[in-house]
């Protein structure tokens, strides 16, 4: 039904904007070909909508204050919300924008795959890549300590 409304609304705004269209031309002194014909294929059959009164202008805010308080508290309460993996991923952000567009496309590939395989709850220390995961052996034995309990 609010489908239906905002279709009907709409159409008396346009039948209303090809009124105002001939009004302006009829007052600039247009005549014959120069005056103003409605393009709309309809407008004749909205004719009826001439002589109804307008709708109800919508309320208008004094200030913008009220409309965008709500937005402006959601961002605050974001700020405050934010853990590692808004961290990790702005970080992760700045090194992708700077990958070239095939660099890119591999690297959102093995992203999605291990993110998918942690879904899985399949995602194992040797689900990283051998050519990451032995590149270092003190990486190596630095992220293993990280994951043991003490």
């Amino acid at each position: 039904m609010e489908m239906v409304k905002k279709k009907v609304n709409s159409l008396r705004a346009t039948y209303r904007r090809e009124l105002t269209k001939i009004k302006r031309s009829e007052k600039s002194g247009a005549r014959g070909d120069d005056l103003y014909k409605p393009r709309l294929w309809y407008f004749e059959d909205l004719s009826f909508l001439h002589h109804q009164p307008k709708t109800k202008k919508r309320k208008r805010y004094d200030s913008h204050h009220e409309v965008l308080e709500k937005p402006v508290q959601h961002n605050a309460n974001y700020k405050n919300q934010r853990d590692d993996a808004d961290v990790f991923a702005e970080g992760w952000a700045v090194i992708f924008r700077q990958l070239s567009r095939e660099q890119q496309i591999f690297a959102k590939r093995g992203i999605d795959e291990l993110l998918m395989q942690g879904q899985l709850e399949m995602l194992t220390y040797s689900s990283v890549p051998n050519g990451l995961a032995n590149h270092d052996n003190f990486l190596v034995d630095d992220v293993r300590k990280q994951a043991s309990p003490n």
